[in-house]
């Protein structure tokens, strides 16, 4: 999964970050699309929490390889994706991961409060 900076061309721009994951023998194309589609919200998740903590969405320095994806190409890669995609296990992992993010703040905050009180008294 790639994340960047869109440019005039297509898979040009800055890369911010990537996340990659296994291909294990037994995976279909459906298995694929469902991991891929779980990374790909998690980066997202990572790249919105980025932007809300306001740092800026500088470049990991991954390079794209040579080959650039024609939109024929995108085309015939697109007509042959399933569009029955069950999205509900990407968003429940989604849910998942920010509740995960959500209870980590939590407990540095719960920590930063008591050492705030800690040095206060």
């Amino acid at each position: 999964m790639t994340c960047h900076h869109l440019d005039e061309r297509i898979d040009h721009g800055p890369i911010i970050s990537t996340q990659g994951f296994p291909i294990w023998p037994g995976d279909t194309e459906a298995s694929l699309k469902h991991r891929a589609a779980i990374h790909s919200l998690a980066l997202l998740n990572e790249t919105l929490n980025t932007i809300l903590n306001g740092k800026p969405l500088a470049s990991c320095g991954a390079e794209w390889e040579e080959h650039l994806y024609t939109y024929k190409e995108l085309a015939l890669a697109q007509s042959s994706i399933n569009k029955s995609l069950d999205t509900k296990p990407a968003l429940e992992a989604l849910e998942a991961v920010m509740k995960e993010d959500a209870l980590a703040k939590a407990e540095q905050d719960e920590k930063h409060d008591a050492a705030k009180d800690r040095s206060a008294a």
